[in-house]
């Protein structure tokens, strides 16, 4: 991407899937704005003459080239850090689940406060919630040769940070490995 700011079209995220793309973009580039056709502010005022624009198309194989298959022996999600949401989401998939895998939930305390519920159903599948630190500065992540993961961002930071091998993968294919 370099300096040019993308714009993109036919997807509808919600703000969580905003902010993980925000983030693996400012992780993996120079990109510090972009727009999604009809959501961002400016591409819901302006007009964007896209005809002009050069176009990138990532296949079906590129993505599920970076679900391959590998072998893990942790798994990691909030990088960037849950939001109540998605602590919802993993309490969800949690419920009743025991983990067999290292998991570690990464929240600010004031999410992991508000939502101690949430906390709580998770913490008792034996994942943990670890706040007010990003999974690649966390000593934990370090102990590991390769980690799975929910998010671009985190594919981006974990080999060059933890020095571990990175997967990535759904937060529903996360609690998978984690409770396989």
């Amino acid at each position: 991407m370099g300096n040019r700011i993308p714009i993109f079209e036919g997807i509808r995220p919600n703000r969580d899937q905003l902010k993980a793309l925000g983030a693996a973009m400012a992780a993996t580039g120079a990109v510090a704005l972009f727009h999604v056709d009809k959501i961002t502010p400016e591409a819901r005022v302006f007009s964007f003459k896209t005809d002009d624009l050069e176009r990138v198309t990532v296949s079906q194989d590129e993505v599920e080239a970076l679900f391959a298959e590998k072998e893990v022996e942790a798994v990691a999600v909030g990088c960037p850090h849950c939001s109540s949401n998605e602590l919802e989401e993993l309490a969800g998939l949690l419920k009743g689940k025991t983990t067999t895998k290292p998991f570690y939930i990464f929240a600010s305390a004031g999410v992991a406060e508000k939502n101690s519920d949430l906390v709580a159903v998770i913490e008792r599948s034996g994942a943990r919630v670890i706040t007010d630190t990003c999974m690649v500065v966390s000593p934990r992540m370090n102990e590991f040769d390769s980690i799975m993961v929910d998010s671009g961002k985190a594919l981006a930071y974990v080999p060059g940070m933890c020095g571990a091998l990175a997967r990535i993968g759904t937060r529903k294919e996360c609690v998978e490995v984690a409770t396989g």
